[in-house]
């Protein structure tokens, strides 16, 4: 039996792809926005949303922060080149000596508006769950979320963003 376009996709992925709900879009596009950065609806802006540095310590099922940070960082002239801005969002502070060359391109979410993302709320504290969310471009408020693979799945969407 074969695999549907979309199941393979969502394979090389390595997550499940949606349409974002609208209060998702609104929240993150916020969230953005809060932080100084501005939005163009042409170009796509990458975010990529996670528990917080140092997070899968404590917890876990959260682990995962710290390689797909690298390998965005890694990635972000190619990014740059193809035009696509880069964001980093978490309801927790990107710790001033962790992943210096990302420092620029962290989103810090406010409670309030991580309650309208995918989130889990533990020991009081609440965290945003892994997902990746196109704005702008032509994937605006595709999603990707129940990642099972946080490198390569931030390595297929690094791609299908920078592909010809």
């Amino acid at each position: 039996m074969g695999t549907t376009s979309a199941n393979a996709a969502e394979e090389d992925l390595h997550a499940r792809r949606r349409r974002a709900t609208p209060a998702e879009l609104d929240a993150a596009r916020e969230a953005v926005r809060a932080s100084g950065r501005a939005l163009d609806p042409a170009a796509p802006c990458l975010v990529l949303a996670y528990p917080g540095v140092g997070v899968g310590e404590t917890y876990p099922d959260l682990a995962g922060c710290t390689s797909q940070l690298l390998l965005v960082a890694a990635c972000r002239s190619t990014l740059a080149e193809h035009e696509v801005d880069v964001v980093a969002m978490s309801t927790r502070p990107l710790e001033a000596t962790a992943l210096r060359g990302m420092r620029d391109v962290a989103v810090r979410a406010r409670h309030d508006v991580a309650a309208r993302l995918p989130h889990v709320d533990l020991d009081g504290v609440r965290y945003l769950t892994r997902f990746t969310l196109v704005l702008g471009g032509s994937l605006d408020g595709t999603i990707f979320d129940e990642i099972t693979d946080v490198t390569a799945h931030t390595r297929g969407v690094v791609d299908l963003l920078v592909a010809p």
